[in-house]
């Protein structure tokens, strides 16, 4: 089966190559007879915890430069979008006072967040609220619940820790850590995690594109993944990202009876290497609800090595995204993802496609899976502003109190393909898919974004659909 539909070849390609120029576009001009002014000093305000050093990281201007007077505004723009980027501030206030002798003082005003976040767990099991709610009929035993807890920005260098536990559908623990901004530049950041779960129902298999699964009284799955990483951050947009860690799998015979593919030639357990290396690139607004700028990343991921401990998969992974304000409060996006693994034969639990988040999904057929050894699909939306709302809850503190919510309606596009070499009886598979529909975003501080859409798919399904994402 081809996995290139002739529409798709039409389509896919030429949203990939306007984001491809959007991205390689520059601009250049004579620039000789323009006034300049030199930065005497930048005052900084509002920044209880983090550190200046941080703050003057992600400007991409520093004390002394000199600017030209036509710039300013914009430069001065794209620091508050930098700045709003770090998720370290609720609010950024920059401006700037001119002196006599041709030079400027910034003043850049901050409201930082709450950096402790000590928290219920409650999540659902199922990829999404959706798939709960019909699929599963609301099942409260599909539901994970705990306790955890965030340190953000724990020594003022934006740097994170978490840790929780969690039993119900899934018990599990972990730990992550993070510290950006090491080094005289501030261009290096490590990082670790540690998670370790257990399952009672396993999804052994994918039937009609659907999950299906096996559940036991005792435990029948037990995962345990370590990693550390290593990123490079040259300057403020783009980042180079080494991983290093470890997979472990560990399944009950039943399992492997039921699927002789899950972890592949009937195995109950399994330990492999995972390396990675991912260049990243964002130059938008606002990285958790981008309205205007440009995205790219690729990442090229080797899980094992083959014959030593059975998995040896490559996977190479590609994401593009421009995003345009058309004119006042109405903006467009298109965003191209697509996934490769090699070779095409791979065990069940590595063959992931769509479906299985929410970034990786084919929105109006979020009550499917779709599983595959490559897939592309290009998603449009244009928005429209309605307004902005900023209730006052007068129980929270007083610098909490304003909640800032920002409502958009748009309309959704979808069109993509994913390709399996043996689809079985997974009807959605090996053929060009569509969707289309109507939604309501709504958007807040905290990186809190929740989504109602109503959309139609090619099988004469429609449906509403809704998720929330929070980005603590």
């Amino acid at each position: 089966m081809r996995l290139l539909h002739p529409t798709f070849l039409k389509l896919f390609p030429l949203s990939l190559l306007l984001v491809i120029a959007v991205l390689n576009k520059s601009f250049a001009g004579d620039t000789s007879n323009i006034s300049k002014v030199s930065i005497a000093n930048i005052i900084i305000d509002g920044n209880k915890k983090t550190k200046p050093s941080i703050i003057y990281r992600e400007l991409g201007f520093s004390i002394g430069d000199s600017i030209a007077t036509t710039e300013i505004d914009q430069l001065l723009v794209k620091a508050k979008q930098q700045l709003i980027n770090t998720s370290l501030f609720l609010t950024v206030d920059i401006t700037y006072q001119t002196l006599i002798n041709q030079s400027m003082i910034i003043l850049l005003t901050v409201k930082e967040r709450w950096y402790i976040f000590p928290s219920p767990v409650f999540s659902l099991a199922d990829e999404n609220f959706n798939l709960w709610w019909k699929q599963q009929h609301r099942s409260l035993e599909r539901v994970n619940y705990g306790l955890a807890l965030a340190y953000e920005n724990i020594t003022g260098h934006n740097d994170n820790l978490a840790f929780g536990f969690q039993t119900g559908y899934t018990r599990a623990c972990g730990i992550f850590y993070n510290r950006p901004n090491i080094g005289r530049k501030q261009q290096h950041e490590i990082g670790f995690r540690l998670i370790i779960s257990r399952n009672r129902e396993v999804n052994y298999a994918s039937m009609f594109d659907r999950k299906t699964f096996f559940k036991s009284n005792e435990f029948i799955r037990s995962h345990i993944e370590g990693s550390l990483s290593y990123t490079f951050r040259k300057n403020i947009y783009t980042r180079h990202t080494f991983t290093s860690g470890f997979m472990q799998e560990m399944i009950a015979d039943t399992i492997a009876k039921l699927n002789y593919s899950y972890l592949g030639h009937g195995k109950k357990n399994i330990l492999y290497p995972e390396f990675s290396y991912q260049f990243s690139y964002n130059h938008t607004n606002n990285r958790q609800y981008p309205l205007k700028g440009k995205s790219f990343s690729a990442e090229l991921m080797q899980s094992g090595f083959g014959k030593r401990n059975g998995i040896g998969t490559t996977q190479l992974k590609v994401e593009a995204g421009i995003f345009i304000k058309l004119f006042k409060k109405t903006y467009f996006n298109t965003q191209v993802n697509g996934k490769l693994f090699l070779p095409k034969h791979q065990p069940f639990i590595l063959y992931k496609g769509l479906g299985y988040n929410d970034r990786e999904l084919f929105r109006g057929l979020d009550e499917y899976v779709l599983d595959g050894n490559a897939y592309g699909i290009v998603k449009m939306n244009l928005k429209r502003q309605l307004f902005t709302f900023t209730p006052t809850l007068k129980f929270l503190p007083k610098a909490f109190r304003q909640i800032p919510l920002q409502f958009f309606v748009k309309g959704l596009f979808d069109a993509g393909y994913v390709n399996h070499p043996y689809p079985g009886n997974n009807i959605l598979l090996n053929r060009w898919l569509f969707t289309k529909g109507i939604g309501l975003d709504i958007v807040s501080f905290y990186d809190v974004n929740v989504s109602f859409e109503y959309s139609f798919n090619q099988i004469m399904e429609r449906g509403l659909f809704f998720r929330v994402r929070f980005g603590l």
